[in-house]
């Protein structure tokens, strides 16, 4: 997700930052939407809010994930990448120690909702920050293992903060507990950012000519076809994986426990969440990338099928979360990948946001979807209208990719080409 105006110039480090490192700083994103799609439901279900109430509180507190391009300018304009990342950092662990002071039930789902809208601000300033690092600080043919890590700290970090964090709640009875914990594993992650190399902006020009050298950028990009196309991808349901932010609130339907529940969508959750990251990573760059994001959304509509038709018992509720866990894994790391293998470098925090953003979309509106037709109907008829709806699309784009093989968006064999559009990215210092 990233775009150029001025070109960030990273410093100089003897050593590439490792996946490891990306996947550190990212954590914070991950916890606090944990907190929101893992925590939040399930204490607010035990509250006596409906599945759908829950929905669309998740759905809402979501949408800054959508809404970023707003703010996305001011990165490539102000401070650097890794000060941006701290900010996000330190306004999510504010967030998530005020989130768990409210207390949730029917009468204040709407200071609820505000709450966690606020809370998945500061989570968008982390992940356009660490996209803009990965986009100037690796190579094109590494790009799929950065990407992989970038989503082991998101991905693996909403399982992480999200059990421990109903864990706690599920045993302590002090309501701050939760968030007082996760703000604090979160600020831990300052630590980590330097070990991610930097990138400063080049400050000349004024700000309206730097606005419109964002802006030809982006045009640039969506004006061809092959960024049009991802584009397109992005906003389809195809590996969204909604339901992983409404487990916790129907996980009664397979009478699982409490504790069950925290492991599953929690430690477990993100031990599996990582592997897929990390799977989906080493096969972006070993594939053409637009097919390992169809692929992976084929995968995942499959174990949501699987887990729909079979019987409601506590072994197959984990053993099929924690497998659609680690498929959205796999679909992340590919749709990371494929988004920064196409973004190129010019803006990079301003395109990311907008193309990223639109990857997001899917994921607020199935999450809604998925809780109205939960409660009209049931979670098998939710999982498998999911599934549908996904494979449909998948054959659709599978066909227009067919017919289209002049475009070549994103693969390790066009790493060469994708990188010299990089390098023709025009910055407004030589405009």
């Amino acid at each position: 997700m990233r775009h150029w105006i001025s070109s960030p110039r990273p410093k100089r480090f003897r050593n590439r930052p490792s996946p490891t490192a990306f996947a550190l700083v990212t954590l914070p994103s991950g916890i606090a939407q944990g907190f929101l799609t893992i925590t939040l439901p399930f204490i607010a279900r035990r509250a006596g809010l409906s599945v759908a109430a829950i929905s669309s509180i998740v759905a809402i507190g979501l949408m800054p994930l959508v809404l970023d391009f707003a703010w996305s300018p001011l990165m490539d304009l102000t401070l650097t990448y890794r000060r941006w990342c701290a900010i996000g950092t330190c306004w999510c662990a504010g967030m998530l120690v005020l989130l768990s002071c409210i207390p949730l039930r029917p009468t204040t789902a709407g200071l609820a909702t505000s709450g966690a809208f606020a809370l998945i601000i500061g989570t968008s300033f982390i992940l356009i920050a660490v996209n803009g690092l990965i986009a100037y600080g690796v190579p094109e043919e590494l790009k799929g293992k950065a990407a992989g890590g970038f989503q082991v700290g998101n991905t693996g970090g909403i399982g992480l903060g999200g059990g421990i964090a109903v864990w706690l709640a599920a045993h302590f009875s002090t309501p701050m507990m939760p968030g007082v914990v996760l703000a604090l594993m979160s600020l831990s992650c300052l630590a980590p950012l330097c070990m991610v190399p930097d990138a400063t902006h080049s400050m000349s020009g004024g700000v309206v000519q730097r606005m419109l050298g964002i802006g030809r950028e982006l045009w640039d990009l969506v004006r061809q076809p092959r960024g049009a196309l991802v584009a397109a991808m992005f906003l389809t349901p195809i590996g969204a994986g909604a339901a992983n932010n409404l487990w916790s609130a129907v996980a009664e339907e397979w009478h699982v426990s409490a504790n069950t529940v925290a492991l599953v969508t929690g430690a477990a959750g993100a031990c599996v969440a990582a592997a897929g990251c990390a799977i989906g990573g080493w096969w972006a760059d070993r594939m053409d990338r637009r097919v390992v994001y169809l692929a992976g959304g084929g995968i995942l509509a499959l174990v949501g099928t699987v887990l729909a038709i079979t019987p409601r018992t506590p072994l197959l509720f984990t053993t099929g979360t924690l497998s659609y866990t680690m498929t959205v894994g796999i679909c992340n790391a590919a749709f990371s990948a494929l988004l920064l293998g196409t973004i190129g470098r010019g803006a990079a925090a301003s395109k990311c946001a907008i193309i990223g953003a639109m990857g997001n979309v899917p994921i607020s509106y199935m999450t809604a979807f998925d809780g109205w037709v939960h409660d009209r109907s049931s979670s098998a008829v939710m999982l498998i209208t999911e599934a549908a709806i996904s494979v449909v699309l998948i054959v659709v784009i599978a066909v227009v990719l067919r017919r289209v093989q002049a475009l070549r968006i994103d693969s390790p064999g066009t790493a060469a080409s994708v990188a010299g559009q990089s390098a023709s990215a025009t910055s407004l210092h030589d405009n």
